[in-house]
């Protein structure tokens, strides 16, 4: 019989391998500087930035970081190449970095 806690174990390691080979996938693209810049800024880990984790500090932070390296000023990142980066759907990353530009786009003056 497979317990409950024999699973969490293998999707616990399946995190920890995303998140190391984010890690890696970031370092030979010298992205690690913005991983660590967004991190520090944000008040986050490395770790909760690759990872699965889902409060809302973290998620703003992740969106922030897919749109800096999506706007890197070397290389334009696609959102397929940021995705296999950060081992995530593409659509996940779209949506972030919409929801990120949402955040921070002008607002309009309020009505007199």
């Amino acid at each position: 019989m497979v317990t409950g806690s024999g699973r969490g174990t293998a999707r616990q390691e399946a995190v920890v391998n995303d998140t190391e080979t984010a890690l890696h996938s970031l370092a030979a693209r010298a992205l690690l500087d913005i991983v660590d810049d967004v991190a520090t800024r944000r008040g986050v880990t490395r770790e909760e930035l690759l990872g699965r984790i889902r409060t809302r500090a973290v998620v703003a932070a992740r969106q922030e970081l897919w749109w800096l390296i999506r706007n890197h000023p070397g290389r334009c990142y696609s959102y397929a190449e940021i995705a296999a980066i950060v081992r995530r759907d593409p659509s996940t990353v779209v949506y972030a970095i919409a929801a990120h530009e949402r955040r921070h786009a002008p607002r309009p003056p309020a009505p007199a």
